[in-house]
């Protein structure tokens, strides 16, 4: 799925998205050899907290598969 039309609201809310604005930023994709990582920007740190998305990701976006939240990585485990 393209992250265009992806609104600010949504945890994974992108600069590829159209919405993405210096004021409202988008988060970033990176990939590496284990899978898709997300890299947080400081407005959705502002809107989501780390427990927010160490709870929403392996439930709604199991493709992510790292999280880069201010600066530190955490590994998502998929939840069954």
């Amino acid at each position: 799925m393209s992250d265009k039309y992806m609104l600010p609201t949504y945890m994974t809310f992108s600069t590829d998205s159209k919405y993405s604005t210096p004021e409202q930023t988008g988060g970033t994709w990176s990939y590496d050899d284990n899978g898709n990582i997300f890299i947080t920007s400081p407005f959705l740190e502002s809107k989501y907290s780390l427990a927010d998305y160490l709870k929403w990701l392996p439930i709604n976006d199991s493709e992510v598969k790292t999280l880069i939240y201010k600066g530190k990585s955490y590994h998502i485990g998929r939840k069954k």
